[in-house]
């Protein structure tokens, strides 16, 4: 079940560098059946990625997919466990490191930063304060009428709880569906 969830976010996270006009090869890069030496190779050449290895289907002792994030041209973290995870690990280092986000993906860690972790909401670009409004709407739109068409976007709701809580959810057993009455019920997946 956990992996479905991962994979679920993991998606989310695909599909919002797009909706923000950003290329999702510019943070994420996946591999499949490649040797240690290609990969170091190819490491090397990438300011800052996250880098998802799908090892050979006939190897069954490893794990499905290795995560790992890169920082000029160095794996600074591995077996992240999943994009999600790696993307607030890569915030957290941007953060620790004091380092500049990427110019190809300035909208994509603007939402990360603002949306997310909810640090200077105050200044938005004009694209990233458009997608904060529609979310809202939608948010709104849900609690109004709360019907079974409508049970994606609580989804979502609940995993922007998630996110924007990551420093509760590692210090403590929070838990942001009960908490923040996003989602209705205990068959929530968040």
């Amino acid at each position: 079940m956990n992996h479905h969830v991962d994979g679920r976010r993991d998606i989310i996270i695909r599909c919002l560098v797009e909706y923000l006009g950003e290329s999702g090869e510019e943070l994420i890069k996946d591999h499949q059946d490649v040797s240690q030496e290609a990969l170091k190779e190819d490491c090397s050449n990438h300011m800052m990625k996250i880098i998802i290895i799908h090892p050979n289907v006939a190897q069954e002792n490893q794990d499905p997919v290795n995560v790992s994030v890169i920082i000029e041209g160095t794996e600074i973290l591995e077996d992240c466990g999943s994009v999600t995870n790696a993307c607030l690990l890569l915030m957290g280092v941007i953060y620790a490191v004091n380092l500049s986000y990427p110019l190809k993906l300035k909208y994509t860690f603007e939402v990360f930063q603002k949306l997310f972790l909810e640090l200077d909401i105050l200044k938005m670009s004009p694209k990233v304060q458009s997608l904060h409004k529609k979310l809202l709407a939608r948010v709104f739109q849900c609690y109004l009428c709360f019907c079974p068409a409508q049970l994606i976007c609580l989804h979502f709701v609940c995993f922007l709880t998630v996110i924007s809580s990551v420093a509760q959810f590692y210090t403590s057993s929070f838990c942001p569906e009960r908490s923040e009455n996003v989602c209705k019920g205990s068959d929530c997946n968040c």
